[in-house]
């Protein structure tokens, strides 16, 4: 543990990490829960299934990345938790202000805001732990830091359809749509976080190579250079894989509203519950295989077992979420959710083992981009335009399928790849990534 700065214990450590897992949550919520709402936000806006994927997606994601790599070179050089409360408060303040949306354009105007808030909190959580912990300890936080976060992009679906019943509820009362109330109740646990991380989790020390080598930008580009064919490989299956995730996400209770004839409230719980059934699955399965199939090495056994769940656990997930029977579909949804809480802990292990501390934010941006780009920006808009060239009744399902399947290709060679440069680099210079 560092000292210092806030004087880091276990205790506090941990209490971190609680609260970062908290905030990761809450923002998969703000950023999520338009999932339950698209087809009312369009009546009301009058919009297409289209502009919908785009205000989920690539219209999030092009302000995501924009902001990203700025705010991580603040990070790595500036403090770090005042700059995480800041993006808390920004994207919380955005949700609640999206409630009062009279046009698209200004429901747009209000996600970019979600989006540069929430551009800060990863690469914020993973410097942060990286220098809370030992280098010998920060697998195991790190794993349960992403596990949440992915764990979060389906079970914060519950607690949507929760805020989505209460906004019913409320709604001939107060006179607004039910999707406008169900963005200001949402937009309340941020603030509140905020406040307990600036109460609770200390500013630790910065962790520093022998030697005195700085966060300078010539250094990580050096660094990313000499490591290539390991990270951009990685990144990009991983992002493959993503694009069925978030897609599915975005798409996959609308596909039981539209195709299978559940109500929204109803669509939503059911996802949340099947996913977070595949997740616990996933959770259960990802450290053992990383270690069984690693040993000593985790980035062996990182991209040893994004290969396995890409050749197995994926294409289950393609076979079963076209079906026309419901049962087949939410099936499919736990095991897609099981394969998806796998992949969102690899590429951030292999960072801890293969990144210098000091440079893991701007590392973890470069990894959000990928993430982004080919998962938030491709997934929801490529469901909608291959849906819709499907006809609006039965589409969504067999986009889906297609888009699985395009994914297992892709990422398989990617991480076959990756495989390839982490043995060739260990044989030809002996050189040994935790």
């Amino acid at each position: 543990m560092t000292s210092g700065a806030g004087a880091v214990t276990r205790a506090s450590a941990w209490r971190a990490v609680a609260l970062l897992c908290g905030l990761y949550a809450v923002s998969f919520l703000d950023r999520m829960v338009l999932a339950l709402v698209m087809d009312p936000v369009r009546a009301s806006l009058r919009v297409s299934d289209a502009e919908i994927g785009l205000l989920f997606g690539m219209g999030f994601v092009f302000v995501y990345v924009l902001a990203g790599f700025p705010l991580a070179q603040l990070i790595d050089t500036g403090k770090r938790k005042r700059i995480l409360i800041a993006g808390v408060l920004c994207w919380s303040c955005a949700t609640f202000l999206s409630a009062f949306a009279t046009s698209y354009i200004m429901l747009a105007a209000f996600r970019s805001g979600v989006a540069v808030g929430e551009a800060v909190l990863l690469p914020a959580a993973m410097s942060l732990i990286s220098d809370l912990f030992p280098k010998n300890e920060r697998a195991f936080p790190t794993t349960i830091y992403t596990l949440t976060g992915v764990i979060g992009g389906a079970g914060v679906l519950i607690l949507g359809s929760g805020a989505l019943k209460l906004a019913e509820m409320l709604s001939p009362s107060i006179g607004a749509e039910a999707w406008r109330i169900m963005f200001a109740i949402v937009a309340i646990p941020g603030p509140i976080l905020a406040v307990l991380i600036a109460w609770l989790v200390p500013e630790p020390e910065r962790s520093a190579k022998a030697g005195g080598d700085t966060a300078d930008l010539r250094d990580f580009l050096r660094h990313l250079r000499s490591h290539i064919g390991l990270y951009l490989p990685m990144f990009i299956g991983t992002g493959c894989v993503f694009t069925v995730a978030v897609g599915m996400n975005a798409w996959g209770p609308t596909l039981l509203a539209r195709e299978h004839g559940m109500e929204h409230t109803s669509s939503g719980l059911f996802f949340g519950i099947f996913s977070v059934i595949g997740a616990i699955i996933g959770i259960a399965a990802v450290t053992g295989l990383i270690r069984w199939l690693g040993g000593k090495s985790r980035a062996h056994g990182v991209v040893g077992a994004a290969i396995v769940v890409s050749l197995t656990v994926l294409p289950i997930l393609a076979i079963l979420i076209g079906s026309t029977q419901r049962a087949f579909v939410l099936a499919g949804v736990a095991i897609g959710m099981c394969g998806a809480i796998a992949t969102g802990t690899f590429s951030p292990i292999l960072m801890q083992s293969a990144t210098p501390a000091h440079f893991l934010g701007r590392m973890s941006a470069i990894y959000l981009l990928f993430n982004n780009i080919l998962g938030m920006g491709m997934g929801p808009l490529l469901v909608a335009a291959l849906a819709t060239r499907r006809g609006a009744a039965g589409g969504i399902g067999a986009a889906l399928t297609t888009l699985a399947w395009a994914a297992i290709a892709i990422s398989s060679i990617c991480y076959l790849v990756a495989f390839w440069h982490l043995s060739r680099r260990r044989l030809a210079s002996g050189e040994h990534i935790d």
